[in-house]
């Protein structure tokens, strides 16, 4: 094989692999952003007994995640509504309550949950478009 056929070859090799990473990486952050807007949208329809069980897990996630006395000290109610949710779903996961709706979605993992997902504001217009509903929070 001549030099450049094998630079051709390598260079397709790690175009495809581009391609397969980012594919990889955008159906993480599509499934965090379907994480938050199905928390939300489970949190609205719970009784008051079970939001408080889902705020007390949710409130330990939070002090898991803390890696400095400053994060330590931060509660639920100090963080944006996104990042609140994404801990209400891993919350929701770990309590075995399913997310509400007719949907076949069950509660994703999530190894960055305070992250924001580039595309959070377009699933959460679909969202509201597809289940005729409006969540309680904004970007």
């Amino acid at each position: 094989m001549s030099g450049m056929t094998i630079l051709f070859t390598v260079l397709g090799f790690i175009g495809v692999i581009v391609v397969v990473v980012k594919l990889i990486l955008g159906t993480k952050r599509h499934g965090h952003a379907l994480n938050i807007v199905y928390a939300s949208y489970t949190f609205q329809r719970l009784a008051d007994a079970e939001r408080r069980a889902v705020q007390a897990v949710a409130s330990n996630i939070l002090g898991r995640l803390a890696d400095s006395p400053s994060t330590r000290a931060r509660t639920l109610d100090q963080l944006d509504a996104h990042k609140r949710y994404s801990l209400y779903a891993l919350a929701l996961a770990e309590l075995n309550i399913p997310p509400a709706g007719n949907s076949p979605f069950s509660w994703q993992h999530t190894s960055h949950p305070l992250a924001t997902p580039a595309n959070m504001q377009s699933v959460i217009e679909s969202f509201e478009r597809d289940n005729k509903t409006k969540l309680d929070f904004k970007l």
